[in-house]
């Protein structure tokens, strides 16, 4: 349990990072990258995460 807590701490700060090195710049190396990790993040809470509206 403790650990995968720790991981998913660590790829919370990893996306940040990310985040705030990639920022807009469309043409930095990472961007891409980013693009991918958004649609996964993406389609993960469309599958998996209740919306709000639905809960009450």
């Amino acid at each position: 349990m403790i650990g995968t807590l720790l991981i998913i701490l660590l790829v919370e700060i990893s996306i940040a990072f990310y985040i705030d090195e990639v920022g807009e710049d469309e043409s930095h190396p990472l961007a891409s990258l980013m693009e991918v990790i958004g649609v996964l993040i993406e389609n993960y809470e469309d599958r998996y995460v209740p919306d709000l509206n639905d809960s009450w």
